[in-house]
């Protein structure tokens, strides 16, 4: 069969975008033959999903002919790349590395055993011997360590292995160990390398077609589930289940046959054909998850989860000298209605959160005592602080996507007599604007792309990492020496250090957290059970569930 494909020029890097994505990234088979051949799926587009329960085979799993995800974009499939499909990944790819988001524990699709070395520093792991690629290749140690260089090749997306801590050239040279054995040596010891987002690709078809080639973007060899078997741009792509996929066995037969994923102009036209029965799978909006609390039709389901990180107020101490003082923090910290402004925000969904992780993450602790909404004294720690009212003038450049947040706290600021200046811009003039020491006085941060570790340190990078962004990054020596051993391999000293560096942050008032990142998912509950979605997504990540997608086509018992 012959794949729909595009003739897009391959996206290229450059110092801005690099910059961005230290915003955003911390650091989750046919056998020996050619591919084989298919039927052009009759797809341009969706059918109605039925409102019947899913019928079952004879050894009791469902059959499911097609679910169709609806989504506002898609990507390509290198991922490598800037604007890789993030779904795909988990449709088409084997992960190297996953995350349990209950208890922070990493297991893999692809390894069998993981082991750290005593001084942490070298990771050994053992492949599954019977893992075969779409093209018939068998993967091997080398197809492993080739899939993990691909990020540090010049075209790739320098920080994924940056802030993984990883020796890329140490790995290069010393990383095969034998046919299903590899092993990773970081420059310092570093837990996340396990949730770098990495998936196993086929040496031998990669370097075939070259690095320019669009097969790496939009006609790719996969190693799971799902092999893309249609793709048109700005329209839709299909992944069609592997009859030969390599796990079977122990995961369990196909379900789910085929997946279509559906690009609509934005997520309401989504949800209106979710609706309709003619979207199966979706993000859902704060506004359309609020309809849909008020009025549940039957066989829609909605299943909230966390995406593991929180929204942020940030104190620009690297440009003001106002913030020094504590009075004038904690003025922000109890003058401002932050329950007011999470609720407005995010309506149904809000959930509050004092601090750095939500409370859904292992690491989370109860910082302190509460702080409760008192503008009077705000207003009188301003006082003693020798500001008169209006005295205090803040200015701030961001993107326009923080537009909400910066707004409401721009008239909140005002009811205590601060007065705040406000300039939006697009992503590439703002973080010139930062990157040069532009005079950004505060801001509004999360991890927008979200952890499944729901750790402390993905989601205090930005307070803490060397060369991040100069204007929120604290300047204080003993906030490094606690924070230090956020990234320890030694789970006990990890979890003492992310308490304690919580405590710290929460006491100083050096930023101050207030709204967990949550993500809704519809679904149609006559074809999907949610005790299968709950088991199988397990935070929600860049504004997709990030979990075993192929997974829900697994035996369903």
């Amino acid at each position: 069969m012959e794949l729909r494909k595009t003739n897009k020029v391959k996206p290229r890097i450059c110092l801005l975008l690099v910059l961005c994505m230290l915003l955003m990234i911390a650091a989750g088979c046919g056998k020996g033959g050619s591919n084989p051949q298919t039927s052009n799926p009759s797809s341009g587009s969706s059918s109605a999903a039925p409102t019947t329960a899913p019928p079952y085979s004879s050894d009791d799993y469902p059959i499911i002919d097609r679910i169709v995800i609806g989504v506002t974009s898609i990507g390509h499939f290198n991922p490598a790349m800037i604007g890789h499909d993030m779904l795909a990944n988990d449709l088409i790819f084997d992960r190297l590395f996953r995350t349990d988001p209950a208890t922070g524990e990493f297991f893999s699709d692809v390894f069998k055993t993981m082991e750290w070395s005593e001084d942490g520093m070298i990771l050994t792991c053992e492949m599954y011997d019977n893992i075969y690629f779409s093209n018939g290749v068998k993967a091997t140690a080398e197809d492993v360590v080739y899939s993990v260089m691909a990020f540090a090749e010049p075209w790739a997306v320098p920080v994924v292995l940056s802030n993984s801590q990883l020796d890329a050239e140490w790995t290069r040279e010393n990383g095969y160990v034998d046919e299903y054995t590899v092993k990773f040596k970081m420059k310092k010891q570093h837990f996340l390398f396990q949730n770098t987002d990495m998936v196993l690709v086929c040496k031998e078809w990669a370097e075939s077609v070259g690095y320019d080639s669009e097969d790496w973007y939009y006609s790719t060899v996969t190693s799971g589930r799902y092999e893309v078997v249609e793709y048109v741009p700005g329209s839709h792509y299909i992944a069609k289940a592997r009859p030969d996929y390599w796990n079977i066995e122990k995961e369990g037969p196909h379900v789910v046959r085929e997946y279509m994923v559906k690009v609509y102009p934005d997520s309401s036209v989504a949800y209106m054909d979710f609706e309709l029965g003619n979207v199966d799978f979706m993000v859902v909006s704060t506004n359309d998850y609020a309809r849909w609390e008020k009025d549940k039709p039957e066989g829609i389901d909605m299943l909230v989860k966390s995406n593991g990180s929180v929204l942020n107020f940030v104190f620009g101490f690297n440009n003001n000298d106002v913030w020094v003082d504590k009075r004038v923090r904690e003025a922000i910290a109890i003058g401002i209605d932050w329950n007011s402004m999470g609720e407005t925000l995010y309506k149904e969904m809000f959930e509050y959160s004092p601090s750095l992780v939500p409370v859904t993450s292992p690491y989370y602790i109860d910082p302190g005592a509460p702080r409760e909404y008192d503008q009077e004294k705000a207003k009188a720690l301003l006082a003693e602080a020798g500001y008169e009212p209006h005295e205090l003038v803040l200015y701030a450049r961001t993107f326009t996507s923080y537009k909400d947040q910066m707004e409401i706290f721009q008239a909140m600021a005002a009811e205590i007599g601060i007065d705040v200046t406000i300039e939006f811009g697009d992503m590439t003039s703002v973080i010139t604007s930062w990157g040069s020491g532009g005079p950004t006085d505060f801001g509004f941060y999360s991890f927008s792309m979200g952890t499944a570790a729901q750790d402390v340190w993905t989601n205090s990078t930005f307070l803490m990492l060397p060369g991040g962004i100069p204007w929120y990054t604290l300047p204080f020596e003993e906030a490094q020496e606690i924070w230090k051993d956020v990234s320890s391999i030694d789970p006990d000293l990890r979890m003492k250090a992310s308490h304690d560096f919580q405590k710290y942050v929460y006491e100083n008032i050096y930023c101050i957290s207030f709204a967990a990142q949550k993500g809704a998912l519809g679904f149609n509950s006559n074809k999907i059970p949610r005790d299968i979605i709950d088991r199988h997504m397990s935070t929600a990540v860049g504004g997709w569930l990030f979990g075993r997608m192929g997974m829900l086509s697994a035996g369903w018992k």
